[in-house]
């Protein structure tokens, strides 16, 4: 082979190694670009997610004639096309999520009435947690979730999982305890058919982390909010179903 073989096979094979390059750098870039527009497609269709489920939450509350009722079906429409945007573009990225947009795509889903997509990402958003704190409030969600489905037993072990996952040694993690009891609380009582006696050892279990507060303004502050939500949850029962009353037994296993 000569010298000018040689050379030109040289320069060939340099130039076949930039273009490769040159085409697996366009490539990354290329996905790095429909990362980033995908990321904020789903921010924004988050967000106009959050503001419809908003408008659902407060018409429901304020609104019960029938015009409400098309108007109710209409935000549930819109509510649910911005979720199945939301889930299609999650699929594009399985990894880009936050567990806070999981957590609303999931509000989404089950007030648009998808239950089992919506259990879906109530697990994705625990998956997805940045921390056990995060990771116990997740849970607490997805229990409550689990409740409302009938499926009690499902939910008292994800509510059992969400207390086990903060030690309670400081206020702030004695607090989230204590709402992860006293929503258990809540869906036991609520639930049917209720369990009063398991209610009565969640709230047992509210009253001692709250009693056990270091800080005097925020242990009576969750101490008489506390109180106040026993009350008005009293209030809606039926006569034959009591909110169980404070007790100084700390019981040894979970409800």
């Amino acid at each position: 082979m000569s010298m000018n073989d040689y050379l030109t096979l040289t320069l060939s094979t340099l130039a076949l190694l930039v273009s490769l390059v040159s085409a697996f750098i366009g490539i990354q870039l290329e996905r790095k670009t429909m990362r980033t527009a995908v990321r904020e497609q789903l921010t924004t269709v988050v967000q106009n997610l959050i503001a419809a489920q908003a408008e659902i939450d407060i018409a429901m509350a304020v609104n019960s004639d029938e015009t409400s009722v098309a108007t109710l079906a209409t935000m549930n429409h819109r509510l649910t096309a911005f979720a199945r945007q939301a889930c299609e573009l999650d699929k594009i990225d399985p990894t880009m999520g936050f567990d806070v947009e999981y957590i609303a795509i999931a509000n989404a889903l089950k007030t648009s009435g998808d239950d089992m997509q919506a259990e879906i990402y109530y697990t994705k958003a625990i998956e997805k947690s940045p921390s056990n704190y995060y990771r116990a409030i997740n849970s607490r969600l997805s229990a409550r979730h689990l409740f409302e489905q009938g499926r009690q037993e499902a939910g008292r072990e994800m509510y059992a999982k969400a207390a086990s996952l903060l030690e309670a040694t400081t206020d702030s993690n004695k607090v989230n305890n204590a709402y992860t009891y006293q929503d258990w609380m809540h869906n036991e009582i609520t639930s049917f058919p209720p369990s009063i006696d398991r209610a009565e050892r969640c709230r047992t279990k509210v009253e001692t982390l709250l009693q056990s507060i270091k800080n005097p303004g925020t242990r009576e502050y969750q101490l008489a909010q506390f109180r106040r939500m026993s009350d008005a949850l009293l209030m809606t029962q039926p006569s034959d179903v009591s909110v169980p009353k404070s007790s100084t037994t700390i019981p040894t296993n979970a409800p």
